[in-house]
């Protein structure tokens, strides 16, 4: 299985060096690994620049982002819907696992 590889600093200062498995079926480790970037620099960007954004409203702007892509796929929805939570629950599960462990490690 390919993972990407990510580190990231929270606005306390923590870093967490983080390894993300891919699903089996993914076709290029380089453009999710830009696009997570763009988004995370994206979204870093407009809560620097603004003091009323809250952790709830990154995630329901995420989450609204998966759903209409997911709705682009001209497949079942319950199956959009499995593979959206089965991700989620993977990468979740990635950056739970990283929470204490120092990018120098």
């Amino acid at each position: 299985m390919q993972n990407i590889c990510l580190i990231t600093t929270s606005s306390s200062g923590s870093i967490n060096k983080i390894n993300f498995p891919l699903h089996q079926e993914t076709r290029s480790v380089e453009a999710i690994s830009k696009m997570a970037t763009t988004m995370l620099d994206c979204i870093s960007e407009i809560v620097d620049e603004r003091i009323d954004v809250s952790d709830g409203d990154i995630l329901q702007a995420i989450s609204i982002v998966s759903a209409v892509r997911g709705n682009m796929i001209n497949i079942d929805s319950k199956v959009i819907k499995d593979l959206l939570a089965e991700l989620i629950e993977n990468n979740y599960s990635a950056v739970t696992e990283a929470q204490n462990t120092r990018a120098s490690d």
